[in-house]
């Protein structure tokens, strides 16, 4: 019996992680001054994960730590694609905060959001925004929005880069990118990096 058992488990162990290689993830890389991340469907990782929309709003949760003394929480959010054929209109929103890991209170608040339009053949961003904003005293934040079209091919790119200031010193930097090409396709990722300044 724990032969057939064994058999059982191994070969449904194997099938998870064949499933899993072909499934869309959230990639998070950490490194020794901060830490990146990457989802490259956000709707497919959703519903393969569980994670339920909410008025056919996509909602990815986002945790990761930036050294000893930070850590951000950022929630990733698409609104349903708005179709017609081989074109359409893709709604993006990051927003996150920053906390500190002592007490666990929240230093700042930070977001970017985006419309792209994508018709079979090109991609443009129609809308833009991005904001960072002090909750606590000391800690101050800001932030810049960019737009640029990759050259070789015809991906929209939408960065907003941040940066968290504690007694007017740079502590963190971060930026976070949306790209979408001309038949709707997309990847959202983001790069924190950490000074740890105290």
């Amino acid at each position: 019996m724990k032969k057939i058992l064994s058999f059982i488990l191994s070969i449904s162990m194997m099938t998870l992680c064949s499933f899993s290689a072909h499934a869309a993830t959230l990639d998070i890389c950490q490194k020794d001054n901060g830490v990146s991340f990457e989802i490259n469907d956000i709707v497919e990782f959703s519903q393969i994960y569980g994670i339920c929309a909410d008025r056919a709003i996509t909602r990815v949760p986002v945790e990761l730590e930036l050294g000893n003394a930070l850590y951000t929480d950022l929630i990733v959010e698409i609104a349903p694609k708005v179709v017609n054929n081989d074109s359409g209109v893709l709604n993006f929103s990051v927003s996150g905060n920053f906390y500190r890991i002592s007490d666990n209170v929240t230093v700042t608040v930070y977001g970017l959001s985006g419309s792209f339009e994508y018709t079979g053949s090109d991609t443009s961003i129609t809308g833009s925004d991005s904001y960072h904003n002090s909750t606590l005293d000391g800690w101050t934040g800001t932030s810049r929005t960019s737009t640029t079209k990759e050259s070789d091919s015809q991906i929209s790119v939408l960065k907003g880069d941040f940066t968290l200031y504690l007694n007017n010193k740079e502590n963190n930097t971060a930026w976070i990118r949306i790209a979408v090409n001309e038949k709707g396709m997309y990847a959202v990722g983001g790069d924190y990096v950490s000074y740890d300044v105290n």
